[in-house]
């Protein structure tokens, strides 16, 4: 099928008076093409409308339909920002894996925050947004966007600082601090053959630096494609294993690591062979039960019944197995049907 592309920009915006992003000053390249799958790449845009641009969105298209369709949702990651008395903040969260169930709820510290004047909360689609309206000192703290489904829950954070409440130095070192999993690993089992993703998201105030490894042995971008594939997008990082063996049945960890800090977690990939094909053999069942029938001596009788499931059966009179022969047969036909000819 061919398609045409559309690349589309998001950000999380953590600041007041800002602008969409302009368009990417050149169409997007192709840069390889498989089966499944193809690989795009483009520049980035001149002007970021005042915010760092945290990720995009790619949409796709048949040629004979006009439906765009997201080719998949991006994660955002937390950032913080420093705002003065009198200003608007609007914070959006993009969120992942929403359905009509998604609820969410935002909050300032523990204190739940309610839609008003002075906050104006919207959900739509997979993006919350809330607007805080003429920011005061007593806004200064850290903002939470709480989501719940019927798959579980995430919360992401943000901190607000309002100029003048909190020093520079404690600014400074809120900014600047260890990584942190916000998503840690998860055991994983999976079949042979079969791809696998490990995903984290850590938070990148400074960016990180993450190294995985499987059974305390470091794995090496580069080293192994075929096998292994790494994955960094503004706070999520993922590692795929292709075409799984029994001997990557193991476990793996993460390392996240700045000047300030380290943190780590783990998880076991359990490898198991593909059960065998369920026995779809039908239980045996009468469809036609047998009937009564008279007649006169010296003429055939048949006594006919249909089930299904292939059963092996027998035949009985009077509670005695019958003894075929020239007088009485069996004859099968479509191989549902039994019939018994009973030659008096």
């Amino acid at each position: 099928k061919s398609f045409k592309l559309c690349i589309l920009f998001t950000k999380l915006y953590l600041l007041s008076q800002l602008g969409p992003p302009e368009p990417s000053t050149a169409p997007p390249e192709i840069m390889d093409v498989t089966k499944s799958s193809v690989a795009l790449a483009w520049s980035r845009p001149k002007d970021d409308g005042g915010s760092a641009i945290n990720g995009y969105f790619v949409e796709y298209k048949e040629v004979s339909t006009e439906t765009w369709i997201r080719h998949e949702t991006k994660i955002t990651s937390t950032i913080h920002a420093v705002v003065n008395e009198g200003d608007n903040v609007k914070f959006i969260c993009n969120i992942e894996n929403y359905d009509s169930t998604t609820e969410v709820t935002w909050y300032c510290g523990v204190r739940q925050l309610e839609a008003g004047d002075k906050y104006e909360i919207e959900y739509e689609d997979g993006l919350a947004v809330i607007t805080i309206n003429k920011i005061t000192r007593a806004d200064d703290g850290t903002y939470r966007c709480k989501v719940v489904n019927e798959y579980g829950e995430d919360s992401a954070y943000a901190e607000l600082f309002v100029s003048g409440v909190r020093s520079y130095l404690d600014t400074a070192r809120l900014l600047q601090k260890p990584p942190e999993f916000t998503l840690p690993l998860v055991n994983r089992t999976a079949y042979l053959g079969e791809d696998v993703r490990f995903g984290v998201t850590i938070t990148v105030h400074p960016e990180p630096r993450v190294i995985w490894h499987k059974s305390g042995q470091k794995l090496i971008p580069g080293h192994d494609d075929r096998k292994y594939t790494f994955t960094t997008d503004k706070g999520l990082y993922q590692l795929i294993i292709h075409n799984l063996e029994k001997e990557d049945d193991a476990e793996y960890s993460v390392v996240a690591r700045n000047r300030y800090g380290d943190d780590s977690c783990k998880a076991r990939l359990t490898v198991v062979a593909r059960p065998k094909p369920a026995d779809l053999t039908l239980r045996p069942m009468f469809k036609r039960l047998l009937a009564n029938i008279e007649c006169k001596e010296g003429q055939n009788v048949r006594f006919e019944i249909r089930v299904s499931g292939h059963p092996t059966l027998k035949w009985e009179k009077d509670g005695t197995p019958l003894a075929f022969g020239p007088s009485i047969e069996v004859v099968h036909e479509d191989q549902s049907m039994i019939s018994l000819t009973d030659i008096i």
